[in-house]
């Protein structure tokens, strides 16, 4: 439970560096606002590469790059609760689509085994 935890706050602060970037893209090219916001994506991309690696050492890289992909669906919320975008029937159907198949990979892994 500890690991899926610290993968779901790994592609939290992943799919956050979108949000700084797309709020530096709002303000005027090398403006202070424009300086912070991509500044704090850095910031945000380098925590990010730091935890992952403390989850690489705790699972196999094929299992935790069959999870990443579900920070689409951390990126859809974001649009939706921070810049008041739409979500349309073709972006549920494709989280769903992208769950449904780590749920199936997930699967075949644990039968292999």
């Amino acid at each position: 439970m500890k690991i899926f935890l610290l993968l779901c706050l790994c592609f939290l602060i992943a799919s956050s560096s979108g949000v700084f970037l797309k709020l530096a893209s709002m303000y005027e090219f090398l403006s202070f606002q424009y300086f912070f916001y991509f500044g704090m994506t850095i910031l945000v991309m380098g925590i990010y590469a730091v935890l992952w690696q403390k989850v690489l050492k705790l699972i196999p890289l094929n299992k935790a790059y069959l999870y990443k992909s579900s920070g689409i669906g951390i990126s859809l919320m974001y649009a939706y609760i921070i810049f008041d975008e739409n979500i349309t029937i073709y972006n549920i159907l494709g989280c769903t689509m992208i769950i449904a198949g780590i749920m199936i990979l997930s699967y075949n892994r644990r039968q292999v085994k």
